[in-house]
């Protein structure tokens, strides 16, 4: 945070990963720097949003961080539908965020590249059903129990 500069907040990806929303295998770190603040920086993807209120930034072990609602938000803009899916059953089942706080941030930043995805992946959604990991394994039970075991050809 102190290579951002003055009033630098991590966000995105590393915010997720901090307050344990999802793992982050992203190769940098991103956070949010004032319009003011550093160009570029190696190591890092700086990220300059039109406006970050005071309310969407906490501090997590004396770093600043994003809230998890607008965490998610960012997240919105840049991963897949199942993968933000699976964010969103984490901050529930975490208790990180609710629904009305993800729809009032999605409102809040109406240009925001997440603002359109929030709401939308959010109607569709239902929290705790996205075991994406799951899947194949219940397929597979599914066509044993209908099948019986099949025996293994080489």
């Amino acid at each position: 945070m102190l290579a951002g500069g003055p009033g630098a907040v991590l966000s995105h990806a590393a915010a997720g990963a901090l307050s344990e929303l999802r793992a982050s295998g992203a190769g940098g770190v991103d956070i949010i720097v004032p319009r003011s603040g550093r160009a570029r920086r190696d190591g890092l993807r700086i990220h300059r949003p039109r406006r970050l209120a005071a309310t969407e930034v906490s501090s997590h072990h004396g770093i600043p961080v994003t809230t998890p609602a607008r965490t998610i938000l960012d997240l919105a803009a840049t991963l897949p539908t199942r993968p933000l899916e699976r964010q969103l059953d984490q901050a529930e089942s975490a208790r990180l965020t609710d629904v009305p706080s993800l729809v009032a941030r999605a409102r809040a930043h109406a240009g925001h590249r997440g603002a359109g995805r929030l709401p939308a992946t959010l109607d569709t959604h239902h929290p705790g059903r996205t075991q994406l990991e799951y899947e194949p394994l219940a397929v597979a039970a599914t066509l044993t129990a209908a099948l019986g075991p099949q025996p293994i050809t080489m």
